[in-house]
């Protein structure tokens, strides 16, 4: 789940009858640490008004560095994977999380997540891990990676605002790689 305009659009769920929200679990592509950004807003804007169960929305909590931050983030998807019958799927191919839906919000450069154009994230297709550390000055982030991204049965992104139309109408008409 994404942060900014397009989580405050979410608050419209509370109006969103027959989901039995104790089975949805909320993970979030990117994530400020420690401060939980995106996990404050969501709790602020919809999940309570919903009912989802606080159990359910998984937020960075390791308490260490952005490094194990991002692993125990990618620990907590195993985890449920390993769960009941409700549980999430792991592939068998790959073994990693297949979530049913990723949302991304876009930046107006392009960005989704923590995934910058022509940044490693984006170029490398062989990253080692699921979930990875944004360590930067003013920046300390967890992102999901591009192939766990891929991974999830559907991926919308949302750009909102009148920043962002050029950059969704050169992606829309250009035949680009993310990477490029």
């Amino acid at each position: 789940m994404p942060g900014g305009s397009v989580a405050k659009a979410l608050a419209g769920l509370k109006d969103v009858k027959d989901v039995d929200w104790s089975k949805v679990h909320l993970f979030f592509v990117n994530e400020r640490v420690p401060d939980g950004k995106c996990y404050n807003l969501a709790m602020d804007t919809w999940v309570k008004a919903v009912g989802m169960p606080e159990a359910n929305v998984h937020k960075c909590d390791a308490g260490g560095s952005v490094e194990e931050e991002a692993a125990a983030y990618e620990a907590q998807m195993r985890t449920l994977a390993e769960g009941d019958d409700d549980a999430m799927i792991l592939d068998e191919v790959n073994g990693l999380p297949v979530f049913d839906l990723i949302l991304l919000g876009m930046g107006a450069d392009g960005h989704v997540g923590s995934i910058y154009p022509n940044s490693p994230q984006a170029k490398d297709e062989n990253i080692s891990t699921n979930v990875f550390a944004v360590d930067m000055p003013g920046k300390r982030t967890i992102s999901m990676s591009l192939h766990l991204i891929n991974q999830a049965d559907r991926v919308v992104v949302a750009a909102t605002g009148a920043g962002k139309a050029e950059t969704v109408k050169k992606a829309l008409e250009e035949d680009l790689e993310f990477g490029e």
